[in-house]
């Protein structure tokens, strides 16, 4: 697929697909027990989201010398969006439903770009690494209506 002819989310998401499929596969028992931990697993993602945007500024990680007051408050307030809507995928992740799946892909989509705008290796890292885990436990979640 041709990077330069996407034009749809779900475009986006099979071409990212093709290429984490061509990693090795972790065992099948180990990305079954991860598919029923995934869902507490984003809870407390969302919960360290929560934490470092309500630290005050001398204890949080956000805080540098390099950025403005404006940016650090933004920034701020994107990890407390971001926190609450991994606390709200939970009850679709406890179900295995495919939308809870699509949450977590799109809010670790929004921190890649994220990372590329505030320059932050390790946040650039974690989502390759978070999409390589969701691509594993995929299957295991299915197209359920909500209850």
């Amino acid at each position: 697929m041709d990077i330069r002819k996407i034009k749809t989310f779900q475009q986006i998401e099979e071409f990212i697909e093709v290429y984490y499929k061509l990693l090795p596969s972790l065992p099948k028992k180990l990305r079954k027990n991860f598919a029923v931990y995934f869902g507490p697993l984003v809870v407390l993602a969302g919960i360290y989201h929560l934490v470092i945007a309500l630290l005050p500024e001398p204890y949080s990680i956000i805080h540098t010398d390099n950025l403005l007051k404006v940016n650090i408050l933004m920034i701020k307030g994107v990890f407390i969006i971001l926190g609450i809507a991994l606390i709200t995928s939970y009850s679709h992740l406890r179900k295995h439903q495919l939308k809870g799946w699509y949450n977590v892909f799109y809010i670790t989509f929004f921190h890649f770009f994220l990372s590329l705008v505030i320059f932050n290796l390790p946040y650039f890292i974690a989502p390759l690494l978070v999409w390589y885990l969701l691509f594993q436990i995929k299957e295991f979640y299915a197209e359920k209506k909500s209850a």
